[in-house]
């Protein structure tokens, strides 16, 4: 059997939020509030912008929550996508782009390095996160 995520919310454990804060920053934590709860459908230029999607967003807590980002100043950056998913986006040890999009079904990513993207389903992700922790 593949490990997962643990069943329980991220949500329900405040103690959490210190862990967001110091992979996140401030700003990035921030944004991922602003997303959360400032952010209804319609929004964006052509109000077709859907809003956050609760399966993606509790899988980016699981996922920040797991995987250990490369030591460095700079944070990683986090963006509300269109269709309602969440998107954290880093630098790798050797300076490569790392973009994982997280959406209602699973988790699109792409690793600079080595140009592969793929998808992977929610019950992959912790795998995801062991393979890309610095």
């Amino acid at each position: 059997m593949t490990p997962g995520f643990p069943i329980a919310s991220t949500l329900d454990n405040p103690a959490q939020e210190e862990v967001f804060l110091r992979k996140l920053g401030i700003r990035g934590w921030r944004r991922v509030h602003y997303f959360r709860n400032h952010f209804e459908t319609g929004w964006g230029e052509h109000q077709q912008g859907r809003s956050l999607s609760p399966r993606a967003f509790e899988a980016f807590l699981r996922f920040v929550g797991s995987v250990a980002f490369p030591a460095s100043s700079k944070k990683p950056s986090v963006f509300l996508t269109d269709s309602g998913g969440i998107e954290l986006c880093w630098e790798d040890v050797s300076g490569h782009a790392v973009q994982v999009e997280f959406t209602r079904d699973g988790a699109e990513y792409f690793l600079g390095a080595t140009e592969e993207e793929g998808f992977i389903a929610y019950s992959e992700m912790g795998n995801l996160s062991a393979r890309l922790s610095a």
